[in-house]
């Protein structure tokens, strides 16, 4: 049989256990629900103002290159052009040179 003291230590014991597994859960959460948020900024739809923003680039220069080609891909809805922020990332990725020479064989 526990005496009282006994089995204060044990439910001490257990709420320390319990703790510890609760804050293991938390850690291990966090980077889901992370990557989960990081999917879904990937996945959101920016107009091409926000789009010329982030880029650094005027409107008009979105618009032509939805025109002559060259620019990221967009998003027709309607009337409305939009922009997945994750296209935006690839199209960047797809740009990146690293000196003059790379851009010049690029555009030949």
């Amino acid at each position: 049989m526990f005496t009282d003291e006994l089995m204060i230590q044990e439910f001490r014991r257990i709420a320390k256990a319990l703790e510890e597994i609760s804050m293991v859960m938390q850690r291990t959460a966090a980077i889901p629900i992370q990557q989960m948020k990081e999917r879904e900024d990937e996945n959101m739809l920016i107009n091409d103002k926000e789009a010329a923003r982030r880029v650094g680039v005027s409107v008009a220069w979105f618009q032509q290159k939805r025109t002559t080609g060259g620019g990221p891909p967009y998003i027709k809805i309607g009337k409305s052009v939009r922009y997945r922020i994750s296209d935006l990332n690839h199209w960047f990725a797809l740009n990146k040179v690293e000196n003059t020479a790379q851009w010049s064989a690029r555009k030949t």
